[in-house]
């Protein structure tokens, strides 16, 4: 049995190496592969059949180090990493190993961290300039510029200005058998300002309600 098992292991592996030249070949054709992180670590002899030459990393700074380590092969020539390291960071299931560990600090991180060359962008294209002047006291040394683009932005119809913020006195509350908080006020307000915006034109899929808690979603 114990001679069965050892073939069985040697077929496998067998298996394997052929399936991964397969389907290296089929990949090889395209000139760009996207996959995940975990994909990357999980089929890393794929990735070292398809011998690629440029990696590039995207949301490399909230992305462990680890997959990124196991990502590369030998045949890799450049490794392009692309983040933003003054936001969210890599997150693990156990906290305390994180702080333990440094599991947190993304390969990103530690590279800037250690003063290795980078070059940041210097002309944002999304925001408009108005909410992009909340973000420079992140962004300030060179201060964050606005294309071009951004500018020419039609205001929004129907309201006065394209950034305002509003308070209420509406206290939020918790689901029960949850952690997460609601607010019906809020709630209410944000369906009833959608509905405003789509009676000036715009159809639903041109807005977005983001929220601070899971919970906040249901209502």
């Amino acid at each position: 049995l114990r001679h069965l098992m050892t073939r069985y292991t040697e077929i496998s592996k067998e298996i394997r190496t052929i399936m991964a030249k397969f389907e290296a070949k089929i990949c090889r054709e395209n000139r760009i592969v996207g996959m995940t992180s975990t994909a990357a670590a999980k089929y890393h002899d794929l990735l070292e059949e398809m011998r690629p030459r440029i990696l590039i990393v995207e949301e490399a700074a909230e992305m462990l180090e680890s997959h990124i380590i196991s990502a590369l092969t030998t045949s890799l020539e450049h490794l392009i990493l692309i983040g933003d390291h003054q936001q969210l960071r890599p997150s693990t299931s156990v906290h305390k190993l994180s702080e333990v560990h440094g599991l947190s600090i993304s390969l990103f991180e530690r590279l800037v961290m250690n003063q290795f060359p980078f070059t940041r962008l210097s002309h944002q294209r999304r925001m408009r300039p108005e909410i992009r002047q909340l973000i420079n006291p992140i962004y300030r040394d060179p201060p964050l510029q606005d294309h071009p683009d951004v500018i020419r932005y039609p205001a929004i119809r129907g309201v006065a200005q394209s950034l305002f913020f509003l308070s209420h006195n509406e206290d939020e509350h918790n689901l029960p058998d949850s952690a997460s908080k609601v607010n019906e006020h809020e709630a209410k307000f944000a369906a009833k300002l959608s509905f405003y915006l789509m009676q000036q034109g715009y159809s639903a899929s041109k807005i977005t309600i983001i929220t601070m808690y899971s919970g906040q979603k249901t209502l």
